[in-house]
């Protein structure tokens, strides 16, 4: 099968290996996302050099008690938060000193913000559909975000069943 048929194939009203009894629809995420090519390539280096390195940026937030996961790479910024969608503008001032207004960039919540972080580290967003180094970069994203203390219960195992996902995908 192809890679979207299998990811598609999983529930998108459950998570896959987490808490199997808890649908997505009752746990609480936003998400953002500057990526390639919606948002061109000086904007997304303008937002990166803003943003800072990852690890001031998680201080910040963690500081701020706000667990946040920040994916960074040459082709998108990703940031999630088990917060609802309506404190995304306070964390993105946080995170960049003003919320940036980045044409191109989506805001996501609720199953639609799971469903992007899965098909992200399956490789599904990547122009190379599949392709490895994106979970590899995803696995590094949430390793810092648990060692900041910030991704802990359902964020943590949200991360778990990505990455895990992402595996199985690439084994079928």
């Amino acid at each position: 099968q192809p890679l979207p048929d299998l990811l598609s194939a999983q529930p998108a009203t459950t998570l896959p290996r987490l808490v199997q009894e808890r649908p997505v629809n009752d746990f609480v995420i936003s998400s953002v996302s500057y990526a390639y090519p919606a948002v061109p390539g000086d904007a997304r280096a303008s937002l990166a050099t803003a943003l800072g390195t990852v690890e001031t940026a998680l201080t910040r937030a963690s500081e701020a008690g706000i667990p946040t996961f920040i994916l960074s790479t040459c082709l998108r910024i990703e940031i999630a938060f088990p917060t609802p969608i309506d404190r995304l503008d306070e964390l993105l001032t946080l995170l960049f000193e003003e919320a940036p207004t980045s044409q191109g960039s989506v805001h996501r919540s609720g199953s639609d913000a799971v469903e992007h972080l899965f098909r992200i580290v399956a490789g599904l967003e990547s122009p190379v559909i599949g392709e490895r180094e994106i979970l590899i970069q995803f696995r590094q994203a949430a390793a810092a975000a648990v060692e900041h203390g910030d991704a802990n219960g359902t964020f943590r195992g949200l991360f778990d069943a990505a990455i895990a996902t992402a595996r199985s995908v690439r084994k079928e």
